[in-house]
Order: C-alpha cells, then structure tokens, then sequence
C-alpha cells in the first residue's frame, strides 16, 4: 500500500476518519496509528442510543470522549455529532515532529447529510429532498476541511507538504442530467428518481462516478508539482499512487497500477 511505502521510506503515517462504519481502516493497512472512533459492534449498538439528554449535553466534550468513545467525534451518531469535534481530535492527536503522511477522510457530505446543528431545509418538490440535503453538507464539509487546514498551518504541517484533494465518488441529486436517459415513471412518484439518485446506483449517470481530484504543493514542494494547470486528460484515482512515488522517490516495492501524472517542474 502507498501507507507502507511511506513508512519504508521514513514517514510517521497517520489515518484519520469521521465514520468507521463506512470505512474500516486500521493500521494493518501500513499506518502508525488510526485516528478514528472505536471499531466494532459497540459503534452499532451504542452510537445508534447514544442520542439522550446527558450524551447531547457532554458527547462533544473532552468528558465525552470518556464517557460516550463510540459516538465523540463520530459522524455515524449523525444526530449528535459536531463537525468541530473531529477536527479538535485530530489537532489533539496528530504530530508533525517528523515527515508525515496523513490519509484523512471526511464523511458529512455523506447520506444522510444531517449533523447535530443541521437546519432542515424547506422542500416544497419531494424530488429535490437529495439535493436540499446534499448542498448544506457539501457546504459544513468545506468548512470542516478549513479547519482542518488550519490547524495543520498551526502544526506547521503546511510549511512543506503536498496536499491532495479527493472524493471517492460523485453524487447524483435527482436531477435533470443526473443520466443521459429520461427519468421513468410517474411525475408524482418521488420513488421513480430512486435509481439515479445517490452514487453507485447507475454506471450510466457521470454525476456518479466523476470526482473531485487536486494536488497543491505548499513551501519547498511546491516546486516539485510545477506551475499550476488544468489536467484535460481521463485521470483516476489509480494514478494517485505513481504520481507520488515519482515525485517523493518511494520506489515503491510493486509497481503501482495507474500512470503518474507529475507535471513540468
């Protein structure tokens, strides 16, 4: 894994995530340490009752922490949970004394979009409920990832870095151009959009399977990646792990599949 050729090639490497119901990644993968809330059947059981009169007072809170693991900092407890949680867990957790590589991964913009402070929208077409939702969370996560920049400026992580941008797939709201084809079904019924809303419904809908993908070098490594540009190629995410074996020198043991994508310097 790309985790274990940094580790081989001298970075502490770190994960991090919101939401170990949706990916389960520990340090088996090639990371020093998971920053995540606790795997297992007590993250079902106990996040999913967690949502009582002393859990909404405490949960967010360092005694929280203690008190209610499975559901600190945790956006599977959806109802409880506090975008700022997650980024002070990871400013109290996170150490960049030493060359670092950080695999972090943000779920709000995730169904079912919904946080401790959401305000729920006003939906007067029942065909745009996935789209009312779905925008306020791209929103809160925008902000999220903010903070979390700026508490890696604060650790002076940001003094020589690569950041790299992601999402895992696209979404498709419901709406007109979610598919090539015309929507089925009765107008009235709000289950006809059901297959094309979403992501990993149709391989026919581009909303679904394009993503976001960027890279932006900070201080001396900025040179590394060049001058900015627009890449108007097909690209994947496959090419992620070549890119950075080329422009760090990994050499990494197997050769990655994808191609690397590294710029003019």
């Amino acid at each position: 894994t790309l985790p274990a050729a940094m580790r081989r090639a001298g970075y502490r490497t770190l994960y991090a995530i919101d939401e170990t119901r949706f990916s389960n990644i520990d340090e088996s993968y090639g990371f020093d340490r998971a920053i995540t809330p606790p795997m297992g059947a007590g993250d079902f059981l106990l996040g999913a009752i967690n949502d009582a009169p002393l859990a909404n007072v405490v949960v967010n809170t360092w005694l929280g922490a203690w008190l209610f693991p499975f559901s600190h900092a945790n956006r599977a407890a959806a109802t409880v949970y506090d975008p700022a949680s997650f980024v002070r867990r990871l400013e109290r957790e996170a150490d960049f004394d030493r060359p670092t590589f950080l695999a972090l991964h943000l779920t709000l913009a995730h169904w079912p979009y919904v946080w401790a402070d959401a305000t729920e929208p006003e939906i007067r077409d029942p065909k745009n409920w996935t789209a009312a939702h779905y925008r306020p969370a791209v929103r809160r996560v925008d902000r999220q990832f903010a903070d979390v920049l700026e508490v890696l400026r604060r650790k002076g992580a940001l003094d020589n870095a690569i950041v790299v941008v992601l999402s895992d797939h696209g979404e498709a709201l419901g709406q007109p151009g979610d598919s090539p084809f015309a929507m089925s079904g009765p107008a009235e019924d709000p289950f006809a959009w059901s297959t094309i809303t979403g992501h990993g419904t149709s391989v026919l809908s581009p909303h679904q399977y394009r993503v976001v993908l960027g890279l932006r070098g900070f201080g001396p490594a900025a040179r590394l990646l060049g001058p900015a540009r627009q890449v108007t190629v097909p690209v994947t995410l496959e090419d992620l792990a070549p890119t950075l074996d080329e422009l760090l020198g990994l050499r990494m043991r197997d050769r990655p599949d994808g191609r690397s994508r590294r710029g003019p310097r």
